[in-house]
């Protein structure tokens, strides 16, 4: 299911940390991707850590799960989208420090996931997941649609 909670790229320089961010950005993967080698080439190197040392004042985060648990969905015994939207959200309002926005980068099936998962943050009665899907000003799909894959409520 989720590989592990959110985790956060510091600046290389450690003392830019800001304790104050103007924004959270959380980078998730997709179908047979990590939260590491989806976001990482040869030429830029690991786009987290560039982004969290051109922007000090922003957090940066990755995400991660599983996506061969989706395999097994046909079988009655997988994860669903849903479920990992649930699984992300948890992670990301346990932070200890929380930007009032965050944006999101996904790569496919990752798309999806945030989708669902700020669906779930808008219905929930949950102040906690509510303050996570009004603090969402963007998403970026990369390799996957914004409007494609309906959202199952």
């Amino acid at each position: 299911m989720i590989e592990e909670a959110p985790t956060l790229i510091s600046p290389t320089d450690a003392a830019l940390l800001s304790l104050s961010p103007d924004i959270d950005i959380i980078f998730l993967h997709g179908l047979a991707g990590d939260r590491f080698s989806t976001w990482t080439n040869s030429e830029e190197g690991f786009w987290p850590q560039v982004i969290a040392d051109t922007f000090p004042n922003c957090r940066v985060y990755t995400c991660g799960f599983k996506s061969s648990k989706l395999s097994s969905l046909k079988t009655g015994e997988g994860t669903s989208i849903m479920d990992l939207g649930s699984m992300i959200a948890d992670g990301l309002i346990c932070r200890e420090v929380l930007a009032t926005k965050t944006l999101f980068i996904c790569h496919s099936l990752g798309g999806l996931v945030v989708k669902q998962m700020i669906r779930k943050c808008s219905d929930s009665a949950d102040k906690d997941f509510n303050e996570l899907g009004r603090s969402c000003v963007g998403v970026a799909f990369l390799g996957s649609s914004p409007v494609g894959g309906e959202i199952v409520s």
